[in-house]
């Protein structure tokens, strides 16, 4: 498969300070939107066909993405201009 037969999104990890919320990383990563699966999973009361679906709790979602991470080791924390993009 060459790399012009799929397309490839991007998207980023941000690392906050858990304190003041302040972006201390980024890392950009990209991956190809054929490769992202959800599965949905719940436990359902046995019943009759023709009444609503019950579950018996909340439901477990898995999500699977396979993704290219190039992440570079910075010397330096990012400065406010380089994080004010980031919110």
């Amino acid at each position: 498969m060459s790399c012009s037969s799929f397309q490839l999104l991007k998207a980023g990890l941000i690392l906050l300070d858990p304190d003041t919320s302040r972006v201390l990383r980024v890392i950009s990563l990209q991956y190809n939107r054929e490769l992202l699966s959800l599965q949905i999973q719940g436990e359902s009361e046995g019943g009759d066909p023709s009444e609503a679906l019950r579950l018996n709790g909340p439901t477990v979602e898995r999500l699977k993405l396979d993704a290219e991470i190039d992440a570079v080791r910075r010397e330096r924390p990012l400065s406010e201009a380089e994080t004010r993009g980031w919110g």
